[in-house]
């Protein structure tokens, strides 16, 4: 009785899946779950990738626009054309903006139109050389309307914002270098050039590292830097500045007021700036009876960059020889004719340019104005030859 009672509990309490499983077929096993994918690696800089896809997205609009003008415009058309190969990961914003004769054909077809200037600012910005990409808003910012002012404030504001992320960075190095701890200053710079190859501060501030560390073993090492960062932006504090914090300053290189736009052109030009230079005299070009002037120094840049077939295709024959003549004054072979005089003037010009970059964020205010002019004198941050010839003014030392 015991064990029928037992058996009875056991098939009572016994789930009927498992009473009636020799019944059942077998079912086929689950399917296999596929493997996560893999995260994507996570993003160091969000504010500049945020700037690079927004500058992406606008540079096929300018291509789609650019592409599908009328044929009389045979330079925009075949710029924009280029714009359509534009790869992200092979992009040389100069080879395809100030190196293209197809972008300076754009350019003069297009006269006043700022759209191709802007399209040159978003493919620096896409590059991520932050520094050409807010001049070349600046450079094409007179000829600006109602309908692009849109892009080029979002375009400024997304620049500035990567900017702010990336100063973060820099100033780790600087930190150091004011410690003196040139190794860790070193290494910061170099990770950030790693992340960021278009940073000038960090190049900058890398040749300052190695001049700290070991100047005479570094010689060959800071120059290549220094090269690197002049190629990436030619107005920009030198790294003997005691204040290396200032690298990571938003200044612009361009001057304001009455005549400043020449001054920056003939400034740029001194400078060896040359696809400034040529885009600020083209400016000027607009402008009624200054063409017949400023064509031969549009030119003579454009020469300068190295656009010769370009020139000889364009110039008519007198601005050909006048940009003879700009090229032998330049050579020094007129420098007997020329004087003093020029000479002079050239580094005014040379000097307000760089005054008028570094000093830019300060220009509506006369006094602050003066007094970052002479900070910068007086710490290293101007050429040699401007610092020279403000001291040649007789300015009084910085107010404290």
């Amino acid at each position: 009785m015991k064990n029928l009672f037992i058996a009875l509990a056991v098939a009572v309490l016994l789930p009927a899946s498992f009473s009636s499983c020799k019944k059942k077929k077998a079912e086929p096993p689950p399917a296999a779950v596929a493997a996560p994918a893999p995260a994507k690696p996570a993003v160091k800089y969000k504010a500049l990738a945020a700037l690079k896809d927004m500058a992406k997205a606008r540079i096929a609009r300018y291509a789609e626009t650019f592409s599908k003008m009328d044929s009389k415009f045979p330079g925009t058309v075949a710029f924009g054309n280029a714009l359509k190969t534009v790869d992200a990961s092979k992009l040389d914003a100069d080879a395809l903006t100030v190196k293209s004769p197809d972008f300076w054909r754009a350019t003069m077809e297009l006269r006043s139109d700022p759209g191709v200037a802007f399209a040159c600012a978003h493919l620096y910005a896409m590059q991520g050389n932050l520094r050409k990409a807010d001049a070349w808003l600046l450079l094409g910012s007179p000829g600006t309307d109602a309908a692009m002012k849109a892009d080029q404030e979002s375009l400024r504001q997304a620049v500035a914002a990567a900017e702010a992320e990336l100063a973060a960075a820099v100033k780790k190095g600087s930190d150091m270098v004011e410690a003196k701890m040139a190794d860790e200053a070193v290494k910061i710079y170099g990770e950030v050039i790693a992340d960021h190859p278009q940073n000038v501060a960090a190049f900058y501030g890398k040749a300052a590292s190695l001049q700290l560390k070991d100047a005479k073993a570094a010689e060959k090492e800071r120059g290549e830097l220094l090269a690197k960062a002049t190629a990436l932006y030619p107005f920009y504090p030198d790294a003997s500045r005691k204040d290396l914090k200032t690298l990571s300053a938003d200044v612009l290189p361009f001057l304001q007021g009455k005549g400043a736009l020449k001054d920056f052109a003939a400034g740029c030009e001194k400078l060896g700036a040359y696809d400034f230079a040529a885009q600020a005299f083209w400016m000027l070009t607009l402008t009624g009876k200054a063409q017949n002037q400023m064509l031969p120094h549009f030119y003579y840049n454009l020469k300068k960059s190295g656009l010769v077939t370009f020139v000889e295709q364009t110039a008519s024959d007198r601005f050909k020889k006048e940009v003879e003549q700009l090229e032998g004054i330049a050579s020094g072979q007129d420098a007997a004719e020329a004087g003093d005089e020029a000479e002079e003037s050239g580094v005014l010009h040379s000097c307000k340019a760089e005054v008028g970059m570094l000093c830019n964020s300060v220009r509506k205010n006369p006094k602050a104005a003066l007094i970052c002019v002479k900070r910068y004198q007086y710490e290293g941050g101007l050429s040699k030859g401007c610092r020279k010839f403000l001291k040649s003014l007789d300015a009084p030392e910085p107010e404290e």
